[in-house]
């Protein structure tokens, strides 16, 4: 199972996709998947959490996405990736 989790975290992070192989959310994903495809091959695994990391809610997913203080600081400039997500209300 931990080749899988390194594997499709290699996969997303190749996609800008930055997620601890701990996170609760993500380990749950790929056992989910192994459990119910056992001949499932892994790029099969890497479209399915890719796309279920795509229509996730990223609070739901508990992903950091910008500094905690972020709210506090009156200018700030961001270095590096990260991954947000937009609401959309209608």
């Amino acid at each position: 199972m931990e080749s899988k989790i390194q594997s499709t975290k290699s996969f997303l992070s190749s996609k800008s996709i930055e997620i601890e192989s701990t996170n609760c959310w993500f380990r749950n994903c790929v056992q989910w998947f192994v459990e119910e495809n056992n001949s499932g091959s892994l790029n099969d695994l890497h479209n399915f959490v890719y796309d279920q990391f795509i229509l996730a809610d990223l609070r739901d997913v508990q992903l950091n996405c910008l500094p905690a203080n972020i709210l506090e600081q009156e200018k700030l400039m961001l270095n590096g990736k990260f991954t947000l997500q937009t609401a959309c209300k209608t």
